[in-house]
């Protein structure tokens, strides 16, 4: 989920692969799905190279459900 409101569109990838596109806010009633593995998770600024979050290489598997949030603190300046 991005809950970043002060923040740019977004892309997430996972070992270097984009998953889809989402807008600002944008949200989902279904959850995406990935093969069990481990990742490295980036959130980048949607068309560019600007990394706005990392998370190392974490171990997911096929028994847990997950939830990535990426989101920004209501006192910070809003920078267009």
């Amino acid at each position: 989920m991005h809950m970043a409101p002060y923040s740019s569109s977004m892309e997430v990838y996972f070992n270097g692969t984009s998953r889809p596109p989402r807008l600002r806010q944008d949200f989902s009633t279904s959850y995406g799905r990935a093969s069990p593995g481990n990742y490295e998770t980036k959130f980048k600024v949607a068309g560019s190279d600007s990394v706005l979050s990392a998370l190392p290489s974490t171990s997911y598997d096929s028994l847990g459900f997950y939830t990535l949030v990426l989101f920004n603190n209501a006192d910070a300046a809003w920078v267009p």
